[in-house]
């Protein structure tokens, strides 16, 4: 969520004829500055992407639906793969979403999203599933009864909405992105949301200047390539500790 002008410096360092293809977030400010920079680029949305947001959206169903559920972990366990959990969780998944009709209604949901995930999709495919997301609630409802919209699905049509062309272009590579980016992606974000509050300015500073660039040379001349990922989620980690050991020891 920075401002245009900070995306366009940031990516001043890089030479834009060099860069072929750019994988953004929804953010208008970040497509705009990347569009104007690296024209000659292909700007893409991935599945990653997409699946965050649904499961964001999902997490806010679980947070208020699922409080008194009675699973532990409740939000890694829902949004994991029905199929990844050991028989006794989905026991206990099944027992405690019989008194959750609405949850188990948007449950079944996210996990047939899944699915349908893991075979060829479309963008079309996907707003055929938030069409469908009524029917999901009347086959869950009890007798009657009508349960509320699953409204905070809405963020999602509306992503698809405004940058399908940009999900388009990612489906249309031959060589998309391996596991690994996606788990880098949530390695970062999982190290964000570790950190106390108001510490960004410290961050950046950290990072920028005492993360060590991997450097390439290419007929004499040397390029920076980039942070690797584990070295920066490993800086994000100790700065965290860092600042936290320092507020239990003196006080803030």
């Amino acid at each position: 969520e920075s401002s245009e002008n900070t995306y366009r410096s940031f990516f001043s360092q890089f030479e834009a004829k060099e860069v072929q293809r750019i994988f953004v977030d929804a953010d208008e400010q970040l497509i705009s500055a990347s569009s104007a920079m690296f024209p000659q680029a292909q700007i893409a949305m991935t599945d990653e992407c997409l699946l965050r947001y649904v499961k964001e959206s999902f997490n806010e169903i679980i947070n208020a639906e699922g409080k008194h559920s009675g699973i532990p972990h409740r939000i890694d366990v829902l949004t994991r793969r029905k199929n990844y959990l050991l028989p006794d969780v989905k026991r206990r998944v099944r027992r405690a979403l019989d008194k959750q009709p609405r949850l188990r209604a948007a449950y079944i949901a996210y996990q047939d999203l899944l699915t349908r995930l893991d075979a060829p999709w479309t963008v079309g495919t996907i707003l055929q599933w938030i069409d469908q997301l009524p029917e999901y609630l009347a086959d869950e409802a009890p007798e009657g009864e009508t349960l509320d919209p699953l409204q905070e699905f809405d963020i999602v049509k509306t992503i698809l909405d405004l940058y399908a062309p940009l999900f388009d272009n990612y489906l249309q590579l031959d060589n998309k992105p391996s596991a690994v980016y996606a788990s880098s992606v949530a390695g970062i974000i999982d190290a964000v949301a570790n950190m106390p509050c108001c510490i960004y300015d410290v961050l950046r500073a950290r990072m920028t200047l005492n993360s060590q660039h991997v450097t390439e040379t290419i007929n004499g001349q040397t390029y920076r390539i980039g942070i690797p990922v584990d070295v920066l989620i490993q800086n994000m980690n100790a700065i965290t500790d860092k600042i936290k050991e320092e507020r239990d020891n003196n006080g803030y």
